[in-house]
């Protein structure tokens, strides 16, 4: 278990990049794929560089991804989710090519340190999430990605609204990414708590601890105990396969 908890904050933070299209534009955001990949093989670069003041700078990019996505298709529904995933597919076709991979191997990291600053960004980005979801930019933003009559709520012009939620899907799953250059590599643990993609899984973890939140009706925060509880069991249970895998002899 203590291999598996640096990676209870990535987790939660990609169930909440995987939560914010479908919360503000009802929308599914498969760029949250690239987003992650492309942040995680750029902070592994730089921690094989020792360039550790440099890590925000591979968390913000995965702006990329969400920037190229909305310049694909400034649009919400099925036209979102196409460009969505037509960009991550790009993105780690790209890094596959040039030599960078999206799950870093980055051997001399510290448990302990990787889980107190998983944490801190679990907070950080936790609480711009509650300030966005709760604002009225937010309301603006549902407005659009409703449509229809709801238009007339319209607050933020369209395609402003589409790059924020986009910027933030981006920025959570990249600071995730970040995170997941950091955790400690080398074992069965990364490939055991995600078996498939950042967003997939992302989208099953908020939906595993979505139960936990039914009772928590405050906007933005429903989605923070979603994440974090969803995360939290999800890596209990990806322990739990792995040392029954591992007594195996698998």
């Amino acid at each position: 278990m203590r291999e598996i908890a640096p990676y209870i904050p990535v987790i939660a933070l990609l169930a909440l990049a995987a939560s914010v299209s479908p919360r503000l534009l009802a929308s599914p955001d498969p760029s949250v794929e690239g987003a992650f990949a492309l942040a995680a093989a750029v902070s592994s670069m730089l921690l094989r560089e020792g360039a550790y003041a440099w890590l925000p700078v591979g968390a913000m990019a995965a702006i990329v991804p969400s920037m190229l996505t909305w310049l694909a298709h400034s649009s919400s529904g099925c036209a979102l989710w196409l460009s969505g995933g037509s960009v991550s597919a790009l993105c780690i076709l790209a890094l596959r090519v040039f030599g960078a991979e999206a799950e870093p191997d980055w051997m001399t990291a510290n448990p302990r340190f990787s889980v107190i600053i998983g944490c801190i960004a679990l907070i950080i980005m936790s609480g711009l999430w509650i300030w966005l979801a709760r604002g009225r930019l937010a309301l603006g933003i549902r407005a659009v990605g409703l449509g229809g009559d709801n238009v007339r709520y319209q607050i933020v012009p369209a395609s402003l609204a589409k790059m924020a939620t986009l910027i933030a899907g981006g920025v959570l799953a990249g600071t995730a990414g970040m995170l997941f250059a950091m955790a400690p590599q080398g074992s069965a643990s990364a490939s055991a708590v995600m078996p498939v993609g950042a967003w997939i899984t992302g989208t099953a973890v908020g939906a595993l601890g979505r139960t936990a939140s039914n009772r928590c009706r405050a906007q933005g925060v429903a989605d923070v105990v979603a994440a974090v509880v969803g995360a939290v069991l999800w890596c209990v249970l990806a322990a739990i396969l792995a040392a029954i895998a591992k007594a195996r002899g698998f």
